[in-house]
């Protein structure tokens, strides 16, 4: 039987790296009872075992690495100042996302030249191109390898025949290979440089038996109405970080539905409403919210 103060205790010990908790690992500690209410008692070993299993990256341990990936960076003879730019993987909808916040953190713990870090590729020449000879993107986590493979198509003509580094604090087996295979495919020279590297969950040896484990896991979480219960395209992943979870990471971890409430939810920020509706509905809105001021000013 787990004792709940020892679970907590330990998965602390694994996941934290200074004397005071941060905001998330607080969450954990002052929600753990709760959340463990809503498991059934014939999924709650599978579950504590995935979570026990959970790599969480607070700030200070994500700065360590990043710092840590440069100096590897660094030691590749390919590398110069003189041949390599800094870029950031760009969300499908141009809203700031974790890669940009870690490309920022990485250029000023590393205090890059500015000359070579680009928020946007296309502001470089294409004479420029001939001279440059590595493409280093810096991102937190690559779950499945879709949004950074998104992001090299838009230059497959620029980076041909050129060195692409990815540079992430963890990624999933799966996306090293995915991209690998892409970057063949487009005479792209694709290089990882990583601090850890993880297969599926339930392609791990957590359980003797992966399959009925995982049977008792989607169980669970259909009961629970959790969506992408093995995370964005059946990725399996089991991280988070201090800023947010990761969608590749499994439901139970970061997802909130009607009936569950997770113990490291993904943070997704609410849309102003010109996001949410018509432009066209919107505009009348505002023109109809405008008489009906100004018709309230007159009566006055």
């Amino acid at each position: 039987m787990v004792i709940e103060e020892d679970f907590k205790q330990k998965c602390l010990s694994q996941w934290n790296d200074g004397d005071i908790l941060d905001d998330r690992l607080s969450f954990f500690y002052n929600k753990y009872e709760e959340w463990k209410k809503q498991i059934p008692e014939e999924h709650i070993d599978v579950i504590l075992t995935l979570l026990e299993r959970l790599q969480y990256y607070t700030k200070k341990r994500v700065n360590c690495i990043l710092v840590d990936l440069h100096k590897q960076l660094q030691s590749d003879s390919n590398y110069t100042i003189n041949n390599t730019v800094f870029a950031y993987i760009k969300s499908s909808d141009g809203i700031s996302n974790s890669s940009n916040d870690y490309w920022t953190e990485y250029k000023q713990l590393n205090k890059l030249n500015r000359q070579i870090c680009y928020e946007n590729l296309n502001a470089i020449e294409e004479k420029a191109w001939d001279y440059i000879e590595n493409i280093v993107f810096i991102d937190d986590f690559s779950g499945s390898g879709k949004s950074i493979e998104n992001e090299i198509s838009k230059y497959t003509d620029q980076f041909k025949g050129k060195n692409v580094y990815i540079i992430t604090v963890c990624a999933m087996e799966t996306a090293i290979y995915n991209l690998k295979e892409f970057g063949k495919t487009h005479s792209i020279n694709i290089r990882f440089i990583y601090s850890q590297i993880f297969k599926k969950a339930f392609e791990e040896n957590y359980f003797s038996n992966n399959s009925e484990a995982k049977d008792k896991y989607l169980l669970f979480a259909k009961s629970k109405n959790i969506s992408l219960a093995l995370g964005f395209e059946n990725t399996e992943a089991l991280v988070s970080f201090y800023n947010n979870t990761p969608n590749n990471t499994l439901g139970f971890i970061r997802y909130n539905s009607d009936t569950y409430f997770s113990l490291f939810p993904r943070i997704n920020d609410k849309k102003p409403i010109w996001q949410t509706q018509k432009l066209d509905s919107l505009k009348r809105r505002v023109t109809e919210r405008k008489n009906a001021n100004y018709n309230n000013s007159c009566s006055y």
